[in-house]
C-alpha cells in the first residue's frame, strides 16, 4: 500500500474508531501540507510534486468522507471546501504536465510544422496553471491552516449515545458502501465509455477506503485482496489517461493557430481514440463474470453481514461509513 501503510502499523482493531480516525486524517492531512508548498513554489524542480499533492487531497476527501459522523460538521465543510480547491488547481495544472510530456515524445519522433508553437503554448498555460496553486499556498499560510487542522482533529470524538464501536467493528460497516457501490457499477454495459468511467470513480473510491479500513482486517487484506483489487483500478485508470489525452489533444488541436500543428494534434487525438478501443477492448475481455464473482467473494469475509437480528444496530447513522465522493 505504500506509503499508506505507515501509519497502518501503528494501529489495532480493538482501538476505538475515533482514535483511528484522528491517526488517518492526521496522516493524509500532513501529506497535503507537505506536497502543497512544493507544488506551489518548486513544481519545476520535480512534476511529481503537483501529481503528489492532487493525490493527497483526494485520499483526505476520502477520509473526510469516510469519517465524517466523528468530525464538527461545520469545520468538516469548510475543510472540504479547501481540498476542494486544492485538488482542481492541483488537476489543472497536472493534466497540462502530462499533455506536455506526451506532446514533447511526440515532437522527438516527428518534424511536424508549428508543434514547437503549440508545445510554447502548452509552455505558456502551464504556467498560469500555476497561479492558482500560488493563490492556495498563500492563503494556507495567511489563514494558518496548520493550526486549524490541529483544532479540527482535536474535535475528532465519537459522537452518539450509544457506545463506541472499535475499528474493526466500525470497518466493516464502512466496507460495505463503497464495495456494494463498486459491484453494482461493474455490473452495467461496460459496452458504454460512460459505464465504464462509473465503474472506474467507484473502483477508485473503493481502494482508497481500502487503504483507511487496512489496518482493522487481517493480513491477508493487505497483501491479497488489495493487489488484486488494485488491479483492476490500474487497468481502469489505463482506459481514463487514453480518454484525458484524447480529449486535451482535441481541446489544443482546437485552440491551435498553425493549421500544420492543428492536424497533427487531431491525428494525435484519432491514435489516442484507437488506443481507447483498445484496451477498452482488452478490459472486457479480462473482467469476466467469474473474476468478477471470485474478488466479490474475497470481499465477503470483511464485510457486515446483516441479519434480521443485527439490521437496526448496523443500519446506525452513527456509525462511520464510506460514501461516494
Amino acid at each position: 500500500m505504500g506509503r499508506s501503510a505507515k501509519w497502518i502499523k501503528d494501529v489495532h482493531p480493538s482501538q476505538p474508531v475515533s482514535e483511528v480516525a484522528r491517526m488517518a486524517l492526521a496522516f493524509r492531512l500532513d501529506a497535503v501540507a507537505y506536497y502543497l508548498p512544493k507544488a506551489a513554489t518548486s513544481a519545476e524542480d520535480d512534476i511529481e510534486y503537483v501529481h503528489q499533492l492532487r493525490v493527497a487531497t483526494r485520499r483526505s476527501m476520502a477520509a473526510l468522507q469516510t469519517f465524517q459522523s466523528l468530525l464538527p460538521a461545520r469545520r468538516a465543510r469548510k475543510l472540504r471546501k479547501m481540498l476542494g480547491r486544492l485538488r482542481r488547481a492541483a488537476g489543472a495544472a497536472r493534466d497540462l504536465d502530462v499533455l506536455y510530456e506526451r506532446l514533447c515524445e511526440h515532437a522527438e519522433q516527428t518534424s511536424v510544422p508549428g508543434m514547437k508553437k503549440v508545445l510554447a503554448k502548452v509552455i505558456e498555460r502551464r504556467e498560469e496553471s500555476q497561479c492558482p496553486l500560488l493563490e492556495a499556498h498563500r492563503r494556507w499560510k495567511k489563514k494558518n491552516c496548520e493550526k486549524w487542522v490541529s483544532q479540527l482533529l482535536a474535535r475528532v470524538r465519537w459522537r452518539s449515545e450509544n457506545p463506541e464501536p472499535s475499528f474493526e467493528q466500525s470497518a466493516a460497516q464502512a466496507l460495505c458502501a463503497p464495495v456494494s457501490e463498486f459491484f453494482q457499477a461493474a455490473r452495467a454495459d461496460l459496452d458504454d465509455i460512460v459505464a465504464l468511467h462509473r465503474m472506474r470513480i467507484c473502483a477508485k473510491q473503493l481502494r482508497y477506503t481500502m487503504e483507511l479500513l487496512a489496518g482493522a482486517f487481517a493480513s491477508d487484506f493487505r497483501e491479497r485482496l488489495y493487489p488484486t483489487f488494485t488491479e483492476v483500478q490500474e487497468k481502469l485508470g489505463a482506459i481514463n489517461d487514453c480518454a484525458t489525452a484524447k480529449r486535451l489533444f482535441e481541446n489544443w488541436a482546437a485552440a491551435a493557430k498553425s493549421g500544420d500543428a492543428a492536424v497533427e494534434l487531431n491525428r494525435m487525438a484519432g491514435g489516442e481514440l484507437q488506443q481507447l478501443d483498445s484496451v477498452c477492448g482488452e478490459f472486457r475481455q479480462w473482467w469476466t463474470s467469474g473474476r468478477a464473482g471470485r474478488l466479490r467473494k474475497q470481499f465477503e469475509p470483511y464485510l457486515v453481514h446483516l441479519d434480521p437480528s443485527a439490521t437496526q444496530a448496523n443500519d446506525r447513522s452513527d456509525l462511520p461509513r464510506a460514501t461516494a465522493l
